[in-house]
């Protein structure tokens, strides 16, 4: 069995990266790389999947590289309904945590996600951020975050080095 440092809940509990390296004491470091009003979808379709067209023009897209020891581990792009979290664009995201932030600016608990995890050969852009040879697989999944009455408030796609942070699920039987 592996040390306990090394399993991160993150394939069955609603926890965050930064949460993750919290509880087990880890140092990260994260690094934006942008954090713009999204003026069109274009790219970012499945992304906007959950949000009805009326928030179209609230959404902000902010995209993250997390760092453990220096090294890129996690590529992150959120889409983030801004309405609900009025003054999110204002929010220095290398200091604070995105779920910590909507919880505040909401002044709502989240109470779900739905997470589809698959794996995905990394593109030439990937493979720069990630420092990854291209084509190599990575770890991919799509994510919604929802707040209370299954309202959408974030929607994320998120590669993973899962040589450096793998992903563990604790299942029962019953």
């Amino acid at each position: 069995m592996k040390e306990q440092e090394h399993f991160h809940r993150f394939g069955q509990e609603l926890i965050s990266f930064a949460e993750s390296m919290e509880r087990i004491g880890k140092t990260f470091s994260t690094k934006v790389l942008e954090n713009k009003r999204l003026e069109s979808i274009g790219n970012f379709e499945k992304l906007y999947l959950p949000f009805k067209d009326k928030h179209k023009s609230n959404l902000m897209l902010l995209q993250r590289v997390r760092y453990i020891d220096s090294e890129p581990v996690i590529l992150i792009e959120n889409l983030i309904n801004k309405s609900i979290c009025p003054g999110i664009e204002n929010v220095d995201f290398e200091k604070e945590t995105l779920f910590q932030v909507i919880e505040r600016l909401s002044n709502e608990s989240i109470k779900f996600g739905v997470r589809d995890f698959n794996a995905v050969s990394i593109d030439n852009k990937m493979s720069e951020i990630l420092d990854i040879s291209y084509g190599k697989p990575i770890l991919h999944l799509h994510q919604t975050t929802y707040l209370s009455h299954r309202v959408p408030v974030e929607s994320s796609n998120i590669w993973i080095k899962s040589n450096k942070y793998p992903v563990t699920s604790y299942l029962h039987r019953n």
